[in-house]
């Protein structure tokens, strides 16, 4: 495992990128800017290797560009609507930075805040952890979270998140990392395959707010047995995915599977989590800032599989809990395990 400087924070600290391999050569690059996951290289059919996750050069272009590449988010993963929750009678207003909504924990999220990083002393992986203060973004106390890192000899990355509070606060940490299979800078992912182990999602309104109910998969949005992308965006007039799958069961089990026909490899992705989030990209900006490698993306360029709570959840007390309260402990598990594969067949 070796660092490398990665640019600083706009408060001008310097920031490390951390980078490993596994047992077969394939690298992993976390940097200590969000603890986010800046490059994975998994081999295709042929053992070549490639970095299929999106990613930027320096932690300055993590600021500058609002993807929220492989960052860890939070307090709140997705939107609160209104930008403000109430608890025990009080109401909390949260920084919009997704007018008139809080998105990710609002600003600065966890995703804009310098992790601290360490070594596992198992030397598998990575230790990263970070304070958010009382009031930050508007929420309730002070908030310590974890991120734990490891990248197994099989091509496996295995996220532990886990977070602790000193007053009462909804928390919902996810990984966002998005995926081409083809490699990071390979074009739109619209021939991937998709599966979901999902029967329902839940409906939004106006800027992606759930609704409040949940609703039975059909169509584009059936991923059950899976469907080609580019099948599910035509099936629902062109409109991309940005939505919240309710995953089967309980405990960790099966999420969700991406494979790509081009280069063989495929995803499984596994969790803990009650919701699936799942978003192509369709608002990739024009002008993104310091891409790694040199690489352009553009709409549908990758594919975000967000383990995670369900979005809105403060204001909707049907839907799974959220509230955290001193003396627990949040913690999600998400795994994503590369292999290859020659047909979208599950297995």
């Amino acid at each position: 495992m070796r660092t490398i400087p990665f640019g600083a924070t706009p408060s001008g600290e310097p920031v490390r990128l951390w980078t490993w391999a596994n047992a077969a050569g394939a690298r992993i690059a976390v940097s200590e800017m969000g603890a986010a996951l800046v490059a994975l290289e998994a081999p295709d059919r042929d053992g070549h290797l490639a970095d299929v996750t999106l990613g930027f050069e320096s932690a300055e272009a993590y600021v500058a560009n609002g993807l929220y590449a492989g960052a860890v988010v939070g307090r709140y993963a997705n939107r609160i609507a209104g930008a403000a929750f109430t608890l025990d009678g009080r109401r909390y207003a949260l920084s919009a930075n997704a007018p008139p909504h809080c998105l990710h924990g609002g600003e600065p999220g966890l995703h804009r805040k310098l992790w601290r990083a360490e070594p596992r002393a198992d030397g598998t992986g990575l230790s990263l952890s970070v304070t958010s203060p009382a009031g930050e973004a508007g929420f309730p106390g002070a908030l310590q979270a974890k991120a734990d890192y490891r990248w197994a000899e099989d091509h496996t990355l295995i996220l532990e998140l886990t977070a602790v509070v000193d007053a009462p606060c909804p928390v919902s940490l996810a990984p966002h990392p998005y995926w081409n299979l083809d490699g990071h800078g390979a074009g739109a992912v619209v021939d991937h395959w998709l599966a979901i182990d999902a029967d329902a999602f839940t409906p939004t309104g106006p800027d992606q707010i759930p609704e409040g109910r949940i609703a039975a998969v059909s169509g584009g949005l059936d991923f059950r047995r899976g469907q080609r992308l580019a099948d599910s965006i035509t099936a629902r007039g062109g409109e991309g995915l940005d939505h919240n799958f309710v995953l089967r069961g309980e405990g960790h089990r099966s999420a969700a599977q991406l494979w790509s026909p081009r280069s063989g490899r495929r995803l499984r992705v596994s969790t803990d989590r009650p919701g699936l989030q799942v978003y192509s990209l369709e608002a990739c900006p024009p002008d993104l800032q310091g891409v790694k490698d040199g690489a352009a993306y553009g709409p549908r360029g990758g594919i975000a599989l967000e383990p995670q709570a369900f979005p809105d959840s403060p204001n909707q007390p049907q839907f799974p809990p959220t509230l955290l309260q001193p003396g627990e402990v949040f913690r999600a598990r998400s795994v994503f395990a590369f292999d290859v594969a020659f047909s979208a067949e599950r297995q």
